[in-house]
């Protein structure tokens, strides 16, 4: 039997699949997602979602199963539903199925009506789930050219310590080094697996900012809206710092390293660089 993967082996091997053979998922393995979907009931921020994996509802890639989620309307909502929904996806990769995030284009009514969706619910997106057909089709290969989803920004445009004005360094070397490596201590390598997140286009909108001391450290999270076509649907991005904040305190658990999440705004990171907003803090567990 094969030895089970991390969690940081897991992100590194995950890719987008846009080619599915068309298979059932196996019975085992569906049954161990659907009671992962009916665990996750309410997002780290308090915002109740009801994610599902649902057959038949659509077809696309050779994809016969989708994970959709709802989360009630709040401030919070997107950010907890992506949070939830890219635990699944992790989940999904350990059990060796294929995955891919779908956030525009899919049939929104068939979705919502397969949900049962509620008016104050929001669907933003589904993800593709199957067993992987091994060819790479010229539809995947394209898009993965053009969203640039094997290049992510370096660690001196995505992390600060204290402020926006001063890049965090990576363990062992300067601002924007290359990637921490397998002795980096729990929270370099949680940063790392969130520079390492998927996102819409490939735009990384999350960045995070260390408060304190290392070891007793805050890090907060922050959305920041690039330019162009996602510009008019910024809340979209809240999803995908949801999913960067899925990776980093996934990460930290499996190191055994504790906290929780907290939406109290941080002061000492003030002011804010253009089209830069508070999303989360991550902070320790409060020593006995």
């Amino acid at each position: 039997m094969a030895a089970a993967r991390s969690l940081a082996q897991l992100i590194r091997e995950r890719r987008s699949v846009r080619a599915y053979s068309g298979q059932a998922i196996p019975a085992a393995a569906f049954t161990e997602l659907g009671a992962a979907c009916g665990a996750l009931t309410r997002g780290p921020l308090g915002t109740e979602c009801r994610i599902l994996l649902l057959s038949n509802v659509w077809t696309i890639w050779g994809a016969r199963h989708f994970l959709a989620g709802a989360a009630r309307g709040g401030p919070h909502a997107l950010a907890d539903l992506g949070r939830l929904l890219e635990e699944l996806v992790l989940r999904a990769c350990g059990l060796s199925l294929g995955t891919c995030w779908i956030g525009l284009g899919f049939p929104q009514a068939a979705f919502a009506e397969a949900l049962a969706l509620a008016p104050e619910e929001t669907l933003p997106a589904v993800i593709a789930v199957g067993v992987p057909s091994g060819r790479t089709t010229a539809y995947g290969l394209a898009a993965r050219l053009a969203t640039g989803a094997s290049r992510r920004k370096p660690w001196g445009e995505l992390f600060f310590d204290g402020n926006f004005r001063a890049p965090l360094s990576v363990p062992g070397g300067p601002p924007a080094a290359v990637p921490p490596g397998p002795g980096a201590g729990p929270f370099a390598l949680a940063l790392e697996m969130v520079r390492l997140a998927p996102s819409a286009q490939n735009r990384q909108p999350w960045r995070v900012v260390r408060e304190g001391p290392e070891e007793r450290a805050r890090y907060h999270f922050f959305r920041q809206q690039p330019a162009g076509p996602l510009s008019s649907r910024p809340d979209w991005l809240r999803l995908d710092v949801g999913i960067a904040m899925a990776h980093f305190e996934l990460a930290l658990a499996e190191a055994g390293v504790r906290g929780r999440w907290s939406a109290d705004g941080p002061l000492p990171v003030l002011p804010l660089p253009p089209r830069t907003d508070y999303v989360a803090s991550w902070l320790p567990e409060e020593r006995p």
